[in-house]
């Protein structure tokens, strides 16, 4: 039996080994607190770990949450970005056939 182990590090050394950090906790399903200033700001654990913590709905309910503003963030960068055109009321309405 694996025995799941929670590690502490700062936000220096995480942003220094963060591929063995994300790695180990993929994989191994150990936890990692980093720290700022020897206070916890950001946990790094896995998403089966996570998936077990909250349960299966709460974990597709945050899933979906997370792709659905994201999409959003994206779609709105895009606007002002000038990749996407923003259309008036009367341009909707015609697109749609109204």
């Amino acid at each position: 039996m694996a025995v799941n182990v929670l590690k502490t590090v700062n936000t220096r050394d995480a942003k220094r080994n963060f591929t063995k950090l994300n790695r180990t906790v993929s994989e191994k399903g150990d936890m990692t607190i980093i720290t700022r200033r020897g206070k916890p700001v950001t946990a790094l654990i896995s998403m089966d770990k996570l998936k077990k913590l909250i349960g299966e709905k709460k974990f597709k309910e945050l899933l979906y949450e997370f792709y659905t503003v994201s999409a959003l963030e994206n779609e709105i960068r895009d606007v002002f970005n000038g990749k996407e055109k923003i259309l008036s009321g009367k341009e909707v309405k015609k697109e749609l056939g109204w």
